[in-house]
């Protein structure tokens, strides 16, 4: 029996057809729930926002569906990936950024790891202790960036904050780093923001925020140097010791100014670059109009001269030593010594001139009679300056040329000249024939000590004693005869006293040649020497009476 058979007995269905066909109503439910969930889905899709990678040197404390991105302390994203670069040198963390935000992420945005710190800055990221590490954000730059370098430590000016910003390049970093002051005059008027390497990492380069109000401060004439640390040097003007403020003593500092001798120059924008010099002195002496060089020879050594000594022009410091070096020529097996000095033309002539007009100038004065010497600029170090002086009196040089460079002349110093006088004095000294002088003198000698030794020469004072001691008894024995004569108003009296007197200064004198020609034969050719205070003077007969 087939489907369509149906039993005796059964009465017959009646088949209704429906009205015109088609798709039920039913279905539109599921159609109308589809279309709900494809709007609700493109909804949050088109909400989420873009997703953007940071590459980190580490990532601690990072975690996927937990770490949230943050700006002024407002979630703005969720990281939602942590990975390692296809080098595994760094880490890559991914984060999906809420659309709302997605104009913070700029060209120059920065992101880094807030965590808890500890330095000589302070203490920063104690929250985090409780509330759990998440990476911050320091918006900036032209929108559309999403792939971001972060950074190792936080920045510590935002990139709204008004001020200007610039670089600071140097081949050592010295003392300064991270959060170092910035000093005009001996006032902070900024900080260090930043510091890295270039790209050849020969060249350190700094970060430089500068306080709104003080930006028009720096101009193109600025010059930086490095005023951190204790600086101690010996130059030639003796020891320089420089203590900056305890701050800058701690953690470095950078001081900049503008010559006194320069321009205002113009103001700067953001971004511009500048050198960082050791020291105040040599940021100063960089050079700004353009410096003029010269080449010097001396005679002699030149000891005690360094690069960097003071060039003065009658005691005004008007350049610097920039070289001492030895030459060796050779062909005519002759060494040299060059001095190679820099000159600063607004110092000498006090005026912006090129260099063509400085040479015509320094040509007219050594004309007159300018020439270089070497002085001694420090008797307690022994170091050397070089000196340029007028030289009337000396004969007029010229200024030559050494390929290169002009060379200017020279003279002797005070020193080579001295010994160039007592060279010569000993040179005719040695010229002398003395020998012959000498055995005269050795003669001479022999015969006073044998004239001296004799006893006749000897016996000479007690002779002058014993005519002196028959004098007094023949005046005791004569007293009455001759009382009339030898009276003290007397006619021979007085002639009498003063012969007597005589004589015995006579003696004295003999006495005393005698000891003397027997202790020092030669005295009567180069003198005696004073008598020692402890030697008692021989007396006569007479002045014991």
């Amino acid at each position: 029996m087939t489907d369509l058979d149906i039993p005796d007995g059964v009465a017959q269905p009646d088949v209704v057809s429906s009205r015109g066909g088609g798709v039920s109503l039913i279905w539109l439910v599921p159609i109308f729930a589809l279309l709900l969930g494809a709007g609700i889905a493109w909804q949050y899709y088109d909400n989420l926002g873009p997703v953007i990678t940071i590459t980190f040197d580490s990532a601690e404390g990072v975690i996927p569906d937990a770490t949230k991105v943050r700006y002024k302390h407002v979630e703005i994203g969720d990281v939602v990936a942590v990975g390692l670069d296809p080098g595994a040198d760094e880490v890559v963390v991914s984060a999906r950024i809420d659309k709302a935000a997605q104009h913070l992420l700029g060209s120059e945005t920065r992101f880094w790891i807030v965590k808890p710190r500890a330095g000589l800055g302070g203490i920063s990221g104690i929250g985090t202790i409780l509330s759990g590490t998440y990476i911050d954000t320091d918006p900036g730059g032209a929108v559309g960036t999403t792939e971001f370098t972060g950074l190792e430590e936080p920045p510590l000016t935002p990139l709204s904050k008004p001020g200007l910003r610039i670089a600071i390049k140097s081949e050592l970093a010295s003392s300064v780093r991270v959060g170092s002051p910035v000093y005009y005059r001996n006032i902070k008027v900024g900080q260090v923001d930043g510091r890295t390497f270039t790209d050849n990492f020969s060249v350190v380069e700094f970060g430089l925020f500068i306080q709104q109000a003080y930006s028009d401060l720096i101009t193109t004439n600025s010059r930086f140097w490095n005023a951190g640390g204790l600086d101690i040097r010996i130059t030639a003007d003796g020891a320089d010791i420089r203590s900056p403020s305890l701050e800058s003593l701690l953690e470095g500092g950078i001081s900049f100014d503008t010559p006194l001798h320069a321009d205002a120059g113009d103001q700067v924008g953001n971004g511009a670059e500048f050198t960082l010099y050791p020291d105040r002195e040599s940021a100063f002496k960089s050079g700004l109009y353009g410096k003029v060089r010269y080449l010097l020879y001396f005679d002699g050594s030149v000891r005690g001269l360094n690069s960097d000594a003071p060039v003065e022009f009658l005691g005004i410091r008007v350049g610097d030593v920039v070289s001492v070096d030895l030459s060796y020529n050779s062909l005519s097996n002759e060494v040299s010594i060059p001095v190679l000095i820099e000159i600063d033309p607004w110092l000498l002539f006090g005026e912006r001139l090129d260099a063509e007009a400085v040479h015509l100038r320094i040509v007219q004065l050594v004309e007159r009679g300018m020439k270089a010497q070497l002085k001694n600029a420090n008797l307690v170090t022994g170091q050397l300056l070089v000196e340029l002086g007028m030289y009337p009196g000396e004969r007029v040089a010229e200024v030559s040329n050494d390929g290169e460079f002009h060379m200017l002349p020279t003279v002797p110093n005070t020193i080579a000249q001295i010994s160039q006088g007592i060279e010569g004095l000993v040179a005719k000294f040695n010229s002398l024939e003395i020998e012959p002088v000498l055995a005269e003198i050795q003669q001479l000698a022999a015969e006073l000590r044998g004239y001296t030794s004799s006893p006749a020469m000897k016996a000479l004072p007690e002779s002058i004693d014993q005519v002196a001691s028959a004098l007094e008894v023949l005046m005791e024995g004569k007293a009455t005869d001759m009382a009339s004569t030898l009276a003290p108003n007397g006619e021979l009296h007085d002639q009498l006293v003063a012969a007597l007197t005589e004589l015995r200064k006579m003696a004295d004198s003999l006495r005393q040649l005698s000891d003397t020609l027997v202790e020092k034969p030669n005295a009567l050719i180069f003198g005696r020497n004073k008598t020692s205070p402890d030697r008692k003077p021989v007396r006569s007969e007479y002045d014991r009476q």
